[in-house]
C-alpha cells in the first residue's frame, strides 16, 4: 500500500517554509491503485508537492532535473533492490547541496547502502527503529 504517510509528514514542515516535495510513486508491480499514491497527503498541502508517477529510472532523474540537481534532503523510500540502490545513490548524492542529507529506508534489506558508503568513504549514521534500520548520509 502507498498511501503517502512520508509526503504527508515532510509537507507538514515544507508548507511552513515556502518549499516544494517531489515524490516519485508508482503502485506495486502487478497492482493498479493509483488512487491510493498520496491518500495520506493534506488538500491544502498539495500546492508544495509535485508526485511523478513514473519509474525510479525516469522519475528520479526528472525529480533532480526539476529542482535543478540541487536538493537539501531525500527521503529514499523506492526502489530497495541492491541495483536499485546501487543505480540511484549516486545520482542523489551528486544532487545534494553541501550540507544536504540522504536519509535511506530499510537499509537492513541488502548491502546496497555500506558498499555506497564505503566505496564513497563518506561518514554516516545508522538509527534502528522497530527493527528497521535508516541510513543517514550528509554531504
Amino acid at each position: 500500500m502507498t498511501y503517502g504517510w512520508s509526503s504527508a509528514a515532510i509537507l507538514e514542515s515544507i508548507h511552513k517554509r515556502n518549499g516544494t516535495l517531489i515524490s516519485i510513486d508508482m503502485p506495486m508491480p502487478k497492482q493498479t491503485n493509483y488512487e491510493l499514491i498520496g491518500l495520506a497527503v493534506r488538500e491544502n498541502h498539495r500546492k508544495f508537492w509535485k508526485l511523478i508517477r513514473k519509474p525510479d529510472k525516469y522519475g528520479l532523474l526528472n525529480g533532480l532535473k526539476a529542482l535543478n540537481n540541487a536538493v537539501d534532503v531525500v527521503h529514499y523510500d523506492s526502489d530497495k533492490s541492491y541495483y536499485g540502490r546501487k543505480w540511484a545513490y549516486p545520482k542523489i548524492y551528486n544532487a545534494l547541496v553541501k550540507g544536504g542529507f540522504l536519509v535511506s529506508d530499510d537499509i537492513e534489506d541488502n548491502l546496497g547502502f555500506r558498499d555506497f558508503v564505503k566505496s564513497m568513504n563518506l561518514d554516516y549514521s545508522v538509527h534502528s527503529i522497530d527493527g528497521k534500520f535508516v541510513g543517514i548520509i550528509k554531504k
